[in-house]
């Protein structure tokens, strides 16, 4: 079985029940957030060179256990374009995270970063980038 992509519309969709929820239940929700994997680096080339071995072997070792087709190194290039995954410089990842704050109208981002293997040293780097360089972009992107 293949999982279905994920459409504008049933991104708005989902969007509305979580909206109708909040406003269902007895107590407020004051953020609503938005998770990606991700791996900042200095360059495009260094982010792709550091993070594809580690989620490939993870998304193989998924796709074995829950049916769906295998990474390949061309589908993860497609997909760093649109998403946080993969791409640097730190001011690539700003504008899309602020891009997914924007669309999906969440107000807190959470980078899932260091898949198993990844050294040490890589995922502190990340980290680094991620909280002097990305996130301050990220509040003047949103801001203005």
């Amino acid at each position: 079985m293949r999982p279905r992509s994920c459409s504008r519309s049933a991104v708005d969709s989902s969007a509305r029940r979580a909206d109708s929820l909040v406003a269902s239940s007895s107590h407020v929700l004051q953020h609503r957030a938005v998770g990606e994997p991700g791996h900042v680096a200095d360059t495009d080339e260094q982010a792709r060179e550091e993070l594809f071995p580690h989620y490939f072997e993870v998304l193989t070792q998924m796709s074995r256990q829950r049916g769906f087709r295998p990474p390949s190194r061309e589908g993860s290039s497609r997909t760093s374009r649109r998403t946080a995954r993969g791409s640097s410089p730190p001011e690539t990842v700003a504008r899309k995270v602020a891009a997914s704050l924007r669309t999906l109208g969440a107000t807190r981002f959470d980078l899932e970063y260091g898949l198993a293997g990844h050294p040490a040293g890589q995922v502190l780097r990340n980290i680094e980038l991620f909280g002097t360089e990305v996130a301050p972009r990220v509040r003047e992107l949103m801001a203005g």
